[in-house]
């Protein structure tokens, strides 16, 4: 059987779906202006993800929960070193995994945070004992 034998052979469903989308589209209309404005508004407020931001986020959590930053929901500074340690384990093993696919700014970033948190864990750790 050749080719174009077997594609004339093949055959293709279509199912048109179009009339079923419009309840979903009459549940979306029930919602209140304000509901959409708010929901619209946190999402043009919600920052723009890549490697740096990750990494900072993670780093900014360790701060928090060695006591060092504010926690910034309850503005209270609280320690938890055992989150703590989890956080700066979470930096090392993504720096492990990434060794070698990061550019160099990336590279600088992920030394810098991860020899700033251990700098400032070990000194956290000191003044507890």
């Amino acid at each position: 059987m050749s080719n174009n034998e077997k594609k004339s052979e093949q055959s293709y469903t279509v199912n048109d779906k179009r009339g079923q989308e419009k309840p979903e589209k009459d549940n979306q209309a029930k919602t209140s202006a304000p509901e959409a404005e708010t929901q619209s508004t946190e999402t043009q407020n919600t920052p723009t993800i890549n490697f740096t931001s990750f990494v900072l986020s993670i780093s900014t959590s360790a701060l928090v929960q060695m006591g060092l930053v504010p926690d910034p929901v309850s503005n209270e500074t609280q320690k938890n070193m055992v989150l703590a340690k989890q956080q700066v384990d979470i930096l090392e093993m993504l720096g492990e995994k990434t060794k070698g696919n990061l550019d160099e700014n990336e590279q600088k970033l992920m030394d810098q945070v991860l020899y700033e948190l251990r700098m400032r864990y070990v000194e956290v750790q000191d003044k507890k004992s």
